[in-house]
């Protein structure tokens, strides 16, 4: 669709990021109703932490944590279906349209 779809993808997802992430830290507002101190809190004392170590420890470490194995065998399959079946497969069965 050419550069310009793909700057509005690019500029798409990053504000409805930046706007699904705020609304979760707007509503998401646990620790005032729940009534503990932070320092008995391990949540509330790793939010104190150093903001962009934990986007890294998040994005990098948490994340692949979660998905590993749905994105291994993902990535199985898709190289077992590239593998069997033929390049023309799809557009020897399509007709010419």
């Amino acid at each position: 669709m050419g550069p310009v779809f793909a700057a509005y993808s690019v500029v798409t997802a990053f504000l409805s990021g930046i706007f699904c992430g705020s609304a979760v830290n707007f509503f998401s507002r646990d620790e005032k109703e729940t009534g503990h101190r932070s320092e008995e809190c391990p949540y509330c004392a790793a939010r104190k932490r150093n903001v962009f170590r934990r986007i890294v420890e998040y994005g990098f470490m948490a994340i692949p944590r979660d998905i590993n194995k749905a994105l291994f065998v993902g990535i199985l399959l898709s190289g077992v279906f590239g593998a069997l079946v033929p390049e023309n497969y799809f557009a020897a069965r399509c007709p010419e349209g």
